[in-house]
């Protein structure tokens, strides 16, 4: 395990290529913070 011990930040990580980041650092022993947010969920809530 080549991250082992070591902590990953990674922003954008709910689809994509950040889903893949935070997948293969997580095999690879990393610890994991993870981002992301939906502009569009976020404008949907709000009231008009």
């Amino acid at each position: 395990m080549r991250l082992q011990n070591q902590v990953a930040i990674i922003t954008g990580g709910a689809n994509g290529i950040g889903l893949a980041a935070c997948e293969r650092f997580a095999k690879e022993g990393a610890k994991i913070i993870m981002s992301d947010f939906d502009d569009k969920r976020e404008l949907s809530n709000k009231k008009s």
